[in-house]
């Protein structure tokens, strides 16, 4: 086993590798459209389940995250007086150096790779294309529902707001859309939340009355609750760019 995990070296090369391989497949997809057809006709077989080339090339750093949960569990039911056990804790203590390694490369992942260690979570596939959006934000909100906080994992693209259901299997299932594109209003209000456990000031709305949206998050902190602010703002603002005044109305 101890052997086996010295080989896991080889992750954090390419984990420091990934950012370029991303933008080098996209490069290439941009310069050459028959390799763009070949890949997304290959991506359109139902076995793919709807997964991007991006996902493929961001599994083998997800995978590799799972190799301590995996020897832990082997520590865990292995008995403490076989001889295997010291076998394990060595593999414990070398794989804590690969995976200390793998965390200092990954810090270097840009925006497209988060974006596509995201997606490649999501199942089912989410029922509209995400294809030339930008990720503005993301990570965890609790979701009000008027008698407890829902954890919740959200996403901010450039005209859309996904909020997903976290599974235990690591996987996302979404929940609910909310498209930019077709929003008339949109009310995101700061406010102290008297909710039954107790008082939050982390807690702000999103009212979008043409898609019968509203709903009460709250933020890990008022810091993190004014940079949800400020990222609906930036988002909002650039829509009401984008689309003729008649057609998209922006109220705060």
């Amino acid at each position: 086993l101890v052997e086996v995990i010295r080989d896991l070296y080889i992750y954090a090369d390419y984990c420091s590798n990934y950012p370029t391989a991303i933008r080098t497949s996209k490069k290439l997809f941009e310069e050459n459209k028959e390799l763009k057809a070949l890949v997304n006709n290959i991506l359109k077989d139902p076995e793919i389940r709807g997964l991007s080339f991006g996902s493929f090339l961001i599994k083998p750093v997800q995978r590799i995250c799972k190799y301590p949960l995996l020897i832990k569990d082997l520590d865990k039911y292995t008995s403490k007086i076989s001889k295997e056990t010291i076998h394990i804790k060595l593999s414990l203590k070398k794989l804590d150096e690969v995976m200390r390694l793998i965390n200092n490369s990954t810090q270097i992942l840009d925006e497209e790779a988060l974006y596509a260690n995201i997606m490649s979570r999501v199942d089912p596939p989410l029922p509209i294309s995400l294809e030339g959006k930008r990720l503005i934000r993301e990570g965890y909100l609790g979701l009000y529902t008027g008698f407890r906080v829902r954890r919740r994992y959200c996403v901010l693209l450039d005209n859309v707001f996904i909020v997903f259901r976290y599974m235990r299997n690591v996987t996302l299932k979404w929940a609910r859309i909310i498209n930019f594109d077709h929003m008339t209003t949109v009310d995101i209000s700061m406010e102290t939340l008297r909710t039954t456990l107790g008082v939050s000031k982390e807690a702000f709305k999103i009212s979008v009355p043409d898609q019968l949206f509203e709903s009460t998050f709250i933020a890990n902190s008022e810091i993190e609750k004014v940079k949800w602010i400020e990222s609906f703002d930036y988002t909002i603002k650039r829509c009401r760019r984008v689309y003729d005044e008649g057609k998209f109305v922006y109220s705060r």
